[in-house]
């Protein structure tokens, strides 16, 4: 991965909590505050930008 990490999570980024999407802000260092719905955003477009984080498996 881009980042360096190899940090995993499984299931839809909707169904986690504000607590978990900043988790996943973090580890792809992008920004971590605003509400659910911004987080969300942010790290949708960040994978958007960086397909090669994607991963079905």
């Amino acid at each position: 991965a881009a980042q360096g990490s190899n940090v995993h999570f499984s299931g839809a980024l909707s169904t986690k909590g504000k607590e978990d999407l900043i988790n996943v802000a973090n580890q792809l260092k992008i920004e971590t505050t605003g509400t659910k719905l911004e987080l969300l955003k942010d790290i949708r477009a960040h994978f958007d930008a960086h397909t090669e984080l994607k991963s079905n498996a």
